[in-house]
């Protein structure tokens, strides 16, 4: 039962670093990259889905992105909404292209780049916690059932501990390659 539960415990740690990496994903050194858009969420149709699912997107030079939408009446939503995304793009619709110039980095955007590293490194660390609170949690109640002794209890919580900081080392590392790589001129 508790292998079972530590099992879960790091599939759903493992996750959360994923998902920390994909989040980076769109950071890459800032230069002209699909990911930099794919995943900006856009109204098509009523319901709100992913640039990815509606449109081509290429990079055919080093700081541009091009979006040819495969429904045109979606250009004027995604140059809206890009537009309105809070990077810095300032999109330009010819009505069969949407040509995205992707802006050098100055200091004051390495900095707010510089925040959203931190603001995603600190949702990764809440995430490990939640997951480390819910297999503690869950090995406590088999204690109070009598189903392990309390030694078990304190083996399989430094068991436990060890794995969540390997996590958060491996979360700390990522972070600050990030870092690097985004103050790097």
């Amino acid at each position: 039962m508790i292998k079972e539960i530590l099992q879960k415990t790091e599939e759903g740690l493992e996750k959360s670093v994923a998902h920390l990496r994909d989040e980076f994903l769109w950071l890459q050194a800032w230069k002209a990259s699909p990911a930099l858009v794919e995943n900006i969420m856009i109204n098509a149709y009523w319901s709100m889905s992913p640039l990815k699912n509606n449109a081509a997107i290429t990079c055919p030079e080093s700081q541009q992105i091009h979006i040819s939408p495969w429904d045109k009446w979606l250009m004027s939503t995604i140059e809206k909404t890009i537009r309105d995304w809070d990077m810095w793009f300032n999109p330009l619709n010819n009505w069969s292209l949407i040509i995205v110039t992707v802006p050098a980095l100055t200091e004051e955007k390495r900095t707010d780049l510089k925040k959203i590293v931190h603001k995603k490194w600190e949702e990764a660390k809440v995430s490990i916690r939640q997951h480390r609170h819910d297999a503690k949690s869950k090995m406590e109640k088999l204690e109070k059932n009598k189903e392990i002794s309390q030694d078990e209890l304190k083996k399989w919580e430094d068991d436990l501990q060890k794995m969540v900081d390997e996590k958060n080392k491996k979360v700390d590392e990522i972070v600050k390659h990030k870092e690097e790589e985004i103050m790097k001129v």
